[in-house]
């Protein structure tokens, strides 16, 4: 956290305007990589084995209800080898399972502005001030929005393998979107956007 101030005289000879701009920045928080769908055997959520190769990954065919191929398993491993090569968590854990909560979200930055203004009429006092929450935000519409995962379980399980039932097999889970191309999208929600207050307040002498 950070603030800096300034006053000036530019409004009223008698009394300052100040100008105040506070910094927040953090990091969002942790996730966790897991898998998808039930194995059956009530243990719940299981982190997930990021693979190393096709083969390692244990990728069958993605089909609809009436049994035709969505994807084969060859391109859905193409999609989620670049997923896995961008994500500079998954990257590092090839070959190795997920860690509870140790993959990380971006850091956000944010501003905000207050305008802090004194006045006096005969015997009263006020001051008038202007809050203009996540400014950068009012600038330029990607800055101040905090990120979320695009998917955290990007595997899901279908059951045994039909070829060897000892082995597991797995579909892509994508994203609604439909692609699994990045690790994170913007949040939108009402909070990541810029926003403005107006207050008085009335001083007694």
């Amino acid at each position: 956290m950070a603030q800096a101030s300034y006053d000036s005289r530019v409004f009223f000879r008698d009394f300052p305007t100040r100008f105040s701009l506070i910094y927040i920045g953090g990091d969002q928080g942790r996730y966790s990589y897991t898998y998808a769908g039930s194995f059956g055997d009530g243990s719940g959520v299981r982190l997930m084995y990021v693979p190393n190769s096709f083969q390692d990954s244990q990728l069958v065919d993605q089909v609809n209800d009436d049994g035709e191929v969505i994807r084969t398993a060859a391109q859905q491993w193409e999609d989620l080898n670049n997923f896995i090569s961008n994500d500079p968590y998954l990257s590092d854990k090839r070959g190795e399972f997920t860690e509870r909560n140790g993959a990380k979200l971006p850091w956000l930055h944010r501003f905000d502005l207050r305008i802090t203004q004194d006045a006096a009429f005969r015997q009263h006092r006020l001051q008038l001030t202007l809050d203009v929450l996540n400014v950068g935000n009012l600038i330029n519409d990607t800055w101040g929005v905090s990120r979320t995962p695009v998917q955290n379980n990007p595997m899901s399980y279908v059951g045994p393998n039909p070829d060897n039932p000892e082995e597991a097999a797995f579909n892509v889970n994508y994203p609604s979107s439909g692609e699994l191309n990045q690790s994170f999208r913007d949040d939108i929600d009402i909070n990541n956007t810029w926003s403005a207050q107006i207050g008085i307040r009335y001083m007694f002498n």
